[in-house]
């Protein structure tokens, strides 16, 4: 089964961090509320676009600015 452990930062704030199915990180993604995106799929999509060959994947939103946010999975084989 695949799952992915995931970490949502933002500067000042303590990060948070799961681990589930592509589904259960949309639903995370979507609890968060995370602004400046579309919507929880379309991060997830974004995510699967620019996982490399290991599983890892990063998006940034607004570097540097009081908005900033970052998002980050690595895909676990379980």
């Amino acid at each position: 089964m695949r799952q992915y452990s995931w970490t949502l930062m933002k500067p000042g704030a303590v990060p948070t961090v799961g681990l589930g199915t592509i589904s259960e990180v949309e639903s995370a993604i979507h609890r968060c509320q995370l602004k400046g995106i579309p919507s929880a799929s379309w991060l997830v999509q974004e995510l699967r676009k620019r996982q490399d060959l290991a599983g890892a994947a990063h998006y940034t939103h607004s570097m540097g600015k009081p908005d900033e946010w970052r998002f980050a999975w690595i895909e676990i084989q379980i």
